[in-house]
């Protein structure tokens, strides 16, 4: 109940703090989406070949978007040790993250079918997904 009541009142703030210009511009807020799914995009395979990273981000991005409704793409460097060979790695990696509001049990069913599918494909030790603000390892 206090979680409710909690997000009641910072709904209230946030509308307070739009208020003006919902008068005054006609701006309405919606949405208010606050948990988050992503996948890390290698650009290499675990054995160092480099990978189509472009096609695999376009493929992770449409199929984020199918799931949780829309998707954002961002460009980043991962390092991480190896767990085979013990060395540093470190790649160019795009992540590919999805907000919503709620998700059904079909919904996470799809997100994890499309990980293990993605993770054979992209033929990785490990990768690297996060939700609701945690990173795991679909090993």
């Amino acid at each position: 109940m206090k979680h409710n009541d909690a997000r009641s009142k910072a709904e209230q703030a946030i509308d307070a703090d739009f208020a003006q210009y919902r008068t005054k511009h006609g701006l309405t807020l919606t949405g208010g989406l606050d948990k988050r799914a992503a996948v890390y995009v290698p650009s290499e395979d675990k054995h160092g070949k480099r990978l189509n990273q472009t096609e695999l981000v376009n493929k992770a991005a449409q199929a984020m978007a199918e799931i949780f409704g829309g998707s954002t793409c961002q460009n980043a460097f991962g390092f991480w040790k190896s767990s085979t060979s013990g060395r540093i790695v470190n790649e160019k990696v795009v992540i590919v993250y999805s907000y919503y509001d709620s998700a059904n049990e079909e919904s996470f069913q799809r997100f994890f079918d499309f990980i293990e599918r993605f993770k054979f494909e992209t033929k990785q030790e490990a990768l690297s997904i996060e939700l609701h603000g945690a990173l795991y390892f679909a090993e």
